[in-house]
C-alpha cells in the first residue's frame, strides 16, 4: 500500500523442503529422508527518500514463521520425532537501490545493498526423542541465535509484474555464520 514516500508491504508464503541425508558412522550408511513444511507471513513498513536514479530505505519489519517438522525413520530404523516452532522475526535495515529504466520504459535494472538486524523471539530451542527399539531419548538443540546482523547485494531485473534478482546474503549472529547465494524470483498481482 503506497502511501507518498512510504509504503506497507504484506505478504506469505509456503515452502516444503525435502532433504535426503546420507550419513556415514563406523563404517556404516545411514539414509534418511527428512521433510519440512514452512508458513510464513510479513508485514514491512518503508519509507522511500529518493535521490536522481537511486532511492535510500530505511525499513522496520515483522516476520511471523511457523516450521512444522515431520516424524521420520533412517534406513536403520531408528525413529526421529521433532517439535514444530513458531519464530517471530522483528527486523529493522536500510537498503540503497540504484535504478535503470529502459527507454520504453518496460524494463528496470536494480542494484541493491542492504544492512540490518534481525532479533529471533519465540521457538529458539528444540525438543526431541530418538528411539531405537524400545530405548529412547530426549534430545534439546538450539535452532537460531537470539539475533543475528545481515548484509546483503544483488541484481534484479523487473519487466512489469514479474521480477528476478541474484544475490548474496552475509549473516552472523553469536553462534552462526552464514554465506549464501540465492535466486529470488516474484510474480506480483
Amino acid at each position: 500500500v503506497p502511501n507518498g514516500n512510504t509504503n506497507i508491504l504484506f505478504d506469505m508464503g509456503y515452502n516444503h523442503g525435502t532433504a535426503d541425508v546420507r550419513q556415514y558412522n563406523n563404517g556404516q550408511e545411514f539414509v534418511s529422508d527428512i521433510k519440512t513444511d514452512n508458513y510464513t507471513a510479513g508485514l514491512r513498513l518503508e519509507a522511500n527518500l529518493e535521490r536522481q536514479k537511486s532511492r535510500l530505505v530505511p525499513f522496520a519489519e515483522f516476520r511471523y514463521m511457523k516450521v512444522k517438522n515431520h516424524d521420520y525413520k533412517n534406513s536403520h530404523g531408528t525413529k526421529f520425532a521433532t517439535e514444530n516452532q513458531s519464530l517471530y522475526l522483528p527486523k529493522v535495515g536500510l537498503a540503497w537501490i540504484g535504478e535503470f529504466t529502459s527507454p520504453d520504459s518496460v524494463n528496470t535494472w536494480r542494484t541493491v545493498v542492504e544492512a540490518g538486524y534481525i532479533w529471533n523471539l519465540g521457538d529458539r530451542q528444540a525438543e526431541g526423542t530418538v528411539a531405537m527399539g524400545a530405548n529412547v531419548a530426549d534430545i534439546g538443540y538450539d535452532i537460531v541465535d537470539s539475533g543475528s546482523y545481515y548484509a546483503k547485494a544483488g541484481l534484479e531485473f523487473v519487466n512489469q509484474n514479474f521480477k528476478a534478482g541474484l544475490f548474496y546474503r552475509y549473516l552472523k549472529g553469536s553462534k552462526v555464520r552464514n554465506n549464501k547465494w540465492y535466486v529470488n524470483l516474484d510474480w506480483m498481482y
